[in-house]
């Protein structure tokens, strides 16, 4: 025998947020100098209620197919989780060029975290809260080493509150990060190859990810006490002739839980190895001057998960596209050509990104027509 249950849901969330700034440039040698001071406050609300469950059956599980429709005296809503967040922070920030190409950026941020958590579990309250507070600090700088090439180095910590439910109901924490980055951006042989690429180390402190023991409908988090981030990018544009675009990326991430924290965190589900590479042709001459016609190609690594591993998958896209006038422009793609079976998103580490996997689009063609008045 079969029972169906049903419930009714709602959800409300509220947000606030304001920003203040007080900005200053000045003419310091010859040199452009800008200065700034803020405040800021947000303030956060989320609350869902749930009604309780309704049961309707037997059903013979010989008429499983049937449809049927809940009813609708679900009765009053009771409240699931109750969520209140306050966030006020003071920032310094300046960008200073002390000599000609050269630019330095700094800056210092105060933030003041105030939240409140209440879940109820058949009945019961329980109530969490957490304050605390930090300062972080960025630094940063750009250097003109040729006309066409320049260099960044930076620096950057970050405080960011997470919203979540342990097990034992306890405050789910901010994350706190440090993170580097040397980065080189240009162009060569006369503005025909363009490039960007880059190098990053991130340290990731008490970040709040999916209990790898979660059940059915369960929701739960836990912390990973450190995650370390090493990655390389690089994606540059070719313009070999009139008309002729050529584009593309690289991407390679390695992430490390360095510290476990509540649980054996190990799985981080994120691609070691991204990649793209496209190209798009316009007609130059002609009765059909302007015709656009471009493809390529999209790689993702497999992921590793907690409980299943997900493959990597390789998808083709087309592009055809031709302006009618000045006014009006046409598009057709085909994504996804080869119908590649593939799950596009799936429950991220970070559990500020949170979610069930997602089946990604099938072979899906798009007309599009744009217009401009």
């Amino acid at each position: 025998a079969l029972y169906a249950y049903s419930f009714a849901g709602d959800t409300d969330s509220d947000a606030t947020f304001f920003d203040a700034q007080l900005a200053y440039q000045a003419d310091i040698n010859g040199q452009t100098h800008d200065f700034v001071i803020g405040v800021a406050h947000d303030d956060r609300s989320f609350e869902r209620l749930f009604s309780g469950f309704g049961v309707e059956g037997p059903f013979s599980l010989n008429n499983l197919d049937e449809e049927r429709i809940a009813g609708e005296d679900f009765g009053e809503l009771s409240p699931f989780t109750l969520f209140d967040q306050e966030l006020s922070s003071v920032f310094i920030e300046t960008a200073i060029r002390p000599i000609d190409g050269l630019h330095i950026i700094a800056g210092i941020r105060y933030d003041d975290l105030d939240q409140n958590t209440t879940n109820f579990r058949r009945g019961t309250a329980f109530e969490s809260t957490f304050e605390d507070s930090e300062v972080t600090f960025r630094l940063g700088t750009t250097y003109a080493a040729t006309d066409e090439v320049n260099v960044y180095v930076s620096f950057a910590q970050a405080f960011e509150p997470q919203f979540g439910l342990r097990r034992d109901s306890g405050a789910v924490g901010p994350e706190l990060s440090d993170s580097y980055e040397i980065g080189v951006k240009g162009s060569g042989l006369d503005g025909i190859f363009n490039f960007e690429t880059a190098v990053f180390h991130t340290i990731r402190q008490d970040v709040s990810v999916s209990d790898p023991n979660n059940g059915v409908d369960e929701f739960f988090v836990v912390t990973a006490g450190e995650v370390q981030i090493d990655g390389f990018e690089f994606s540059a544009t070719i313009l070999p002739t009139d008309g002729l675009i050529i584009s593309a990326a690289l991407g390679i991430t390695d992430i490390e839980v360095t510290e476990a924290g509540d649980e054996e965190i190990t799985a981080a589900v994120f691609p070691e190895v991204t990649a793209s590479l496209y190209a798009n042709y316009e007609i130059q001459h002609g009765a059909v001057a302007g015709l656009r016609l471009g493809g390529g190609v999209r790689f993702v690594d497999e992921r590793q998960g907690a409980l299943v591993n997900f493959d990597s998958y390789t998808l083709a896209d087309i592009n055809v596209s031709y302006p009618i006038n000045d006014n009006l422009d046409i598009s057709f793609d085909i994504l996804n050509v080869f119908d590649e079976f593939y799950v596009e998103n799936v429950a991220s580490f970070a559990q500020n990104l949170n979610g069930g996997s997602v089946l990604g689009a099938p072979r899906t063609a798009v007309l599009t027509l744009r217009s401009s008045f």
